[in-house]
């Protein structure tokens, strides 16, 4: 047993000495078991290099050179027969259009059906319901626990475009942690046709309701 607590004490006072600094400013060399490759023979962006004449690690590119999978214009870079889905349609992966600006509207390719907005449905309730509530008004069960999700019926949202709604679910923003790990491209611009659905219920008119739709709620 005394052994016990001698091994005991010892890997606490061993945990405290290498937790217990964690934070802590010094200007101490500090003791590198496992360096983690942080001592490299490399030069950083913008930093000095004797090598060349103007003393830059930063290199203009190579005269008469182009650049391989710029997800734009690839058509002018790769041969005619390369196929890829990603440079294809880079709008379906990035939620940009070709300038580089936040789409509106839907990407190219991906049809827009039922199936398409029931499966938006089953992932907004896996992945986003719980903070921005079941009709999205941000009063999920975390609003119980101080933290407050945004409204998707916020007129700011509501104006938001398809492409940005697409890089906040794929990149997280503030609070919220991206979903790109977790949820395919498909499936995230389903998400965002369910989020649009919401906000249509909240905000519909009569004028917005076929014949059925009326006939069903009594009007």
């Amino acid at each position: 047993m005394k052994y016990f607590f001698g091994i005991y004490f010892l890997a606490i006072i061993t945990l405290v000495s290498i937790l217990g600094f964690q934070g802590k400013k010094t200007k101490n060399t500090p003791i590198e078991i496992f360096p983690d490759m942080d001592h490299q023979d490399k030069y950083l962006s913008q930093s000095e290099n004797d090598f060349f004449s103007n003393g830059m690690s930063d290199r203009k590119q190579v005269q008469n050179t182009v650049q391989r999978g710029n997800n734009i214009h690839f058509q002018d870079v790769f041969n005619a027969d390369y196929k890829n889905d990603r440079l294809e349609n880079p709008s379906f992966y990035s939620g940009k259009d070709p300038d580089g600006n936040w789409m509106r509207g839907f990407p190219s390719g991906l049809k827009i059906t039922n199936e398409l907005l029931e499966d938006g449905k089953v992932h907004y309730d896996i992945y986003c319901g719980t903070c921005h509530g079941a009709s999205g008004d941000g009063r999920g069960v975390t609003r119980d626990y101080g933290m407050l999700a945004a409204s998707y019926h916020d007129d700011r949202i509501r104006d938001m475009s398809e492409g940005e709604l697409f890089d906040i679910i794929t990149n997280g923003k503030n609070l919220m942690y991206g979903l790109k790990a977790r949820v395919k491209p498909e499936e995230r611009w389903a998400i965002i046709l369910y989020v649009r659905a919401l906000q249509l219920s909240q905000y519909a008119t009569y004028e917005d309701l076929n014949e059925s739709d009326k006939k069903s709620l009594g009007l």
